[in-house]
């Protein structure tokens, strides 16, 4: 079979497999265009498909019968130095097999995995040759390391892997008969194996326990890392891209299933349900016979059972009711809430790191209490809003997100019992004060700002004994405030979130490093760059301290580091943060987190005043392209990308575009703020200015009057923006033929500069050069 037949084999295979018998036929009459060679190459991929009875455990789509033959190496072939000794393993991926040392340097056995060329072709050598080098670099004990690799004569790729001996992890732990706790200590190494991985910037993207040997000695091996994805976002030659979705979808996440973006969350999840059938010796979805749509449905749609209960059904206890019972005990509590932390639907809601979820199994192992726990009534609203969105006020939403956020960070406690109180209490306040701000309660048109006043001072007022809690709450309000661009009050509620969690917790805790590192991102947004470095510096600190193993209130830190460092003008020294705090934050948070596109906003601004122009835009369209499909509250970050590049547009003379995406940002601005805030009036001016460029000096004077507008209602006289705003309407006037009332502006802005401003600034130097033009359109030479 040719590839272009294949392709086709492909595409119509993708639609037909979830149809039934005559709707199948029906479209291959129609498809097919009387082809029977084609049709029945379709056939009997559907007859795979559907007689396979392990289908779903192997790779999605693959059917080695149906797949385009590669030429196989044969025993005694050589490949690169080693010479092939027999076939040990095959997947859909390709074929393993051992391999012995054939240049007479060394003996060493080895694994040799030649990648089939259905799935990494001919055109992605070159990406495969640097995937190769990073993952050589990988050196931990509890990873099989590549070795070497290369392209055979018949030009396959192929990987040269530590040869492991031992068998795979649910093997080796039924053979030994290991008890939940060793099997849990074993499950310890794989996690921080991940975490170096993750650390390292690559995701397996495939976990399963075939992929997972335990040697002999009783040391696990994470096998077949060779076609990882690379998470580095500064190379798009590094980025994976597959026809085929490369899984197990019996392991695979939601997301995965679905062809979404997978980060290190995916992982996370499969190794939940590795851990699942780990402890319950069944997986958690029976998933024998089942159609590859079906599971995406069964695993986006359907809950897990709990472990403690999977556990009496499973056939590996050997219809012992009394081992059942004893592991049903063992497994319930703790393990169920760990286990499900890992696997649940939304990426965003399991364990942020590997870490944090080896952390939990080590602290119920030493019999301390763990961060995991079950859903609450908070999430369980919050699904009910996300299904209703229609029938919900905008008010609610939000009251709602806090609730879920507050609770979410504050059940990770110290004490179990301490954590629950404290979250059913500021559940039940967060409850009131969303009841107490309803449409109902203060009339239709009640604002965000309503209910976040509301719940400062009430917070401030019923948890003044209690500063933990305090600390809490009011540092999710500053964060809730700095999304909202509300910065004056984000810096008074955070302030008051520090000193309470400092009298409560001392400075060395996590919620005094969050409550910093947001304090430092408000103060930089208001310009007050000089305390803002020392703040977030502070931060940063604090967060290497708590958070050893990476966390991401440490890329909040980092975010606001650079951010202030750029305020100050030292773009050399924001650049390492910048890059720093993207990374953290695209490893806990994922791509279509906004706090990630914010991140690449800020690489496209620190670029942009280095002077790599090409560099910066490609960073603003690399948010615009994420914001596709992104949660509707993230949005901001849209609007903040399409102002960068509207205006990076204006100085390479690009104004067609421009012009375009200032009016997107305007559109996006005005529904999600309003008309009357500062952001909306830096559009208002860089449109002026684009207008004044395009010689539409009417339409250019409309806009820069609502900048002024806007800018002279909430920043002093002396304030940049404002004074920009002044003199390009002046200039706009000016060339508009309104003589007397572009001079009066430029000369009010002369006043106020003369005051404030030192004779060298760049504003005055402006001033001066726009009244020399009025002046000379005046006559008064």
């Amino acid at each position: 079979m040719n590839a272009s037949t294949w392709a086709q084999v492909k595409d119509i295979f993708s639609h037909v497999v979830g149809l039934d018998a005559v709707e199948q036929r029906a479209f291959l009459d129609e498809n097919c265009n009387g082809d029977a060679g084609l049709r029945q190459e379709v056939e009997a991929l559907l007859r795979s498909n559907n007689e396979a009875e392990n289908f779903i455990e192997e790779p999605a789509f693959t059917v080695a019968d149906a797949l385009p033959a590669d030429p196989e190496p044969t025993i005694d072939k050589v490949i690169g130095h080693y010479r092939i000794v027999r076939e040990i393993g095959r997947g859909g991926m390709g074929t393993v097999f051992l391999a012995k040392r054939d240049d007479g340097e060394f003996q060493q056995e080895v694994a040799i995995k030649v990648v089939s060329s259905a799935f990494l072709g001919r055109e992605s050598l070159d990406r495969f040759r640097q995937e190769r080098q990073i993952l050589a670099g990988l050196t931990h004990p509890n990873i099989a390391r590549l070795l070497d690799g290369g392209v055979t004569d018949d030009g396959l790729p192929y990987l040269v892997m530590e040869y492991v001996e031992g068998e795979s992890l649910i093997d080796h732990a039924e053979a030994q008969n290991l008890s939940i706790d060793e099997r849990l200590r074993v499950f310890l190494k794989i996690c921080r194996a991940f975490a170096y991985a993750h650390a390292n910037l690559i995701v397996h993207r495939d976990i399963k326990p075939s992929n997972i040997f335990v040697t002999p000695d009783g040391e696990p091996k994470l096998l077949d890392f060779g076609l990882a994805k690379i998470t580095d976002i500064e190379n798009d030659n590094l980025r994976t891209a597959t026809t085929f979705r490369a899984l197990t979808p019996a392991y695979a996440s939601p997301e995965q299933l679905s062809g979404e973006p997978i980060t290190t969350a995916s992982d996370i999840y499969s190794l939940g349900v590795v851990l699942y059938e780990l402890l319950t010796g069944s997986r958690p979805f029976n998933s024998e016979s089942v159609p590859f749509e079906k599971m995406i449905q069964i695993v986006s749609t359907l809950e897990p059972e709990k472990p403690s209960m999977k556990v009496l059904q499973t056939s590996k206890v050997g219809g012992d009711n009394r081992l059942a019972a004893k592991r049903r005990q063992s497994l319930k509590g703790d393990i169920d809430n760990i286990v499900l932390m890992a696997m649940r639907k939304e990426p965003e809601r399991r364990y942020r790191s590997v870490e944090q979820l080896a952390e939990d199994i080590d602290r119920h192992l030493s019999g301390l209490p763990i961060a995991a726990s079950e859903d609450t009534f908070g999430y369980r609203t919050s699904k009910f809003v996300k299904r209703h969105w229609i029938g919900v006020t905008s008010v609610a939403v939000i009251g709602l997100i806090l609730i879920a956020g507050i609770i979410a960070t504050t059940v990770q406690t110290r004490g179990a019992q301490r954590a629950q109180a404290r979250s059913e209490t500021i559940g039940g306040f967060l409850q009131s004060i969303l009841s107490s701000a309803a449409p109902e309660a203060k009339g239709a048109d009640v604002k965000v700002k309503d209910i976040l006043d509301d719940a400062s001072e009430r917070a401030k007022s019923e948890f003044e004994n209690d500063p933990e809690v305090l600390a809490r709450v009011l540092t999710t309000l500053g964060r809730t405030y700095v999304g909202l661009t509300l910065n004056e009050q984000a810096e008074k509620e955070l302030r008051a979130a520090v000193a309470a969690s400092e009298r409560a917790n001392g400075e060395n805790h996590p919620v005094t490093a969050e409550g910093l590192a947001w304090l430092g991102i408000a103060l930089g947004f208001q310009g007050k760059s000089t305390e803002g470095v020392q703040v977030s510096n502070r931060a940063i600190a604090i967060a290497r301290i708590v958070h050893p193993n990476g966390h991401v209130d440490l890329g909040y830190a980092l975010f606001g580091l650079s951010l202030n460092l750029l305020q100050n003008g030292d773009a050399s020294g924001a650049l390492p943060p910048a890059v720093e705090a993207s990374l953290i934050i695209r490893q806990f948070l994922g791509e279509k987190h906004g706090y990630y596109l914010a991140t690449l906003n800020e690489l496209g601004l620190v670029h942009e005043s280095l002077g790599n122009t090409d560099e910066a835009e490609k960073f603003f369209r690399e948010t615009l392209t994420l914001g596709d499909g992104l949660d509707h509250r993230y949005r901001i970050y849209l609007a903040q990308a399409a102002t960068y590049l509207g205006s990076l547009l204006i100085k390479k003379g690009d104004f067609a575009e421009a012009e375009s995406q200032l009016a997107n940002s305007e559109n996006l601005y005005r529904d999600i703020l309003g008309v009357s805030n500062t952001s909306m009036a830096v559009v208002k001016q860089l449109q002026g200015r684009l207008y004044i460029q395009l010689g539409r000096f009417d339409l250019a004077a409309e806009k820069l009057r609502d900048s002024l507008m806007v800018f002279s209602a909430l920043l002093p006289p002396e304030s940049g923006p404002l004074l920009n705003s002044k003199i390009r309407l002046g200039l706009a006037l000016t060339r508009a033929g309104k003589l007397d009332e572009g001079e009066r502006h430029l000369r009010e802005a002369q006043v106020v500069a003369a005051r404030s401003l030192p004779a060298s600034s760049p504003i005055r130097a402006e001033i001066e050069s726009s009244l020399a033009e009025c002046m000379t359109r005046m006559g008064r030479r």
